[in-house]
């Protein structure tokens, strides 16, 4: 490093300006830094809200769920209870048609075997018409039969029992459809906010990837910013010890010149000198 003052101070400027320049540099990503990390953690509590939000639409899903099995689990007993008085009251109608020598069962196999020979077989225009006129007449049959038998205490007592069944569990299902369509409301506003929880934290994440990128550039600033610090210290230090030196030096020369007068003087007044005092008049120019 050159000792020339001048010199150093020019190249001080110049350290000192560059110094300055990434100071700069640093607080402008620091502050840019901020603004990403405030974006961040704003997108972040717009997220944690949307979830908390989700969270509440979730519990009422499985609230409606719950409801939804409870009113299954009815109308499938209810259903089982009306199969088993059904065919309760088929056999009670049964025996009691074979009391009064009607077999009501009978007529309906029949009825089965004509409405299936109707659906499945190629009739002639006569047969389609004797089979159409015997459905006919064992359906009067058997609705006559059958208006007969409901008119029985036992019967109406069992058919009042099976209707009121029925409007249970048809209210039942009702029930049941209902609470499911309010889970599936349920669901669908969950789903929804919970994706755009996941969208909203992605933005988070691409928000925090930018904070970490701009802090390593201001942290690179920083470090550039301090090594030329360091170095302007050096030449402080350099330009101090070389001003002090050359101060020093004038000072000893001002020094040597008074001596060297004081000297001459003496010489002048015809006082004896020594060598050394001899040797200091000649450096001085005296001699």
């Amino acid at each position: 490093m050159t000792r020339d003052p001048e010199d150093l101070e020019k190249r001080r400027e110049k350290i000192n300006l560059a110094a300055e320049e990434h100071r700069q540099k640093r607080d402008e990503y620091n502050h840019l830094s901020k603004e990403w990390a405030k974006k961040r953690d704003e997108l972040n509590e717009k997220a944690r809200e949307l979830i908390k939000e989700a969270t509440k639409f979730k519990e009422m899903r499985d609230k409606y769920n719950a409801l939804v099995k409870e009113e299954k689990v009815k109308r499938d007993e209810g259903n089982r209870k009306i199969s088993k008085l059904t065919a309760e009251i088929n056999r009670l109608k049964s025996d009691l048609s074979k009391k009064r020598g009607v077999n009501l069962e009978k007529m309906k196999r029949e009825l089965r075997r004509l409405e299936k020979k109707q659906e499945t077989m190629v009739l002639t225009r006569e047969e389609e018409r004797e089979v159409v006129e015997a459905i006919s007449r064992i359906n009067a049959e058997i609705k006559k039969e059958e208006e007969r038998l409901e008119l029985e205490p036992i019967i109406k007592s069992k058919m009042d029992e099976l209707k009121k069944i029925r409007e249970e569990t048809e209210l039942h299902h009702k029930k049941l459809s209902e609470y499911a369509e309010l889970a599936q409301k349920q669901h669908d506003e969950m789903t929804r906010l919970y994706e755009e929880a996941d969208r909203i934290r992605g933005e988070a994440d691409k928000a925090q990837d930018e904070f970490i990128r701009i802090k390593t550039l201001a942290d690179e600033e920083h470090k550039k910013h301090v090594d030329l610090i360091h170095q302007l210290r050096d030449y402080d230090k350099v330009l101090f010890a070389t001003r002090e030196k050359q101060k020093a030096k004038g000072e000893k020369g001002e020094d040597a010149r008074q001596l060297a007068e004081e000297i001459f003087k003496r010489f002048k007044s015809g006082e004896a000198l020594s060598t050394e005092d001899l040797l200091i008049l000649q450096k001085s120019g005296y001699l």
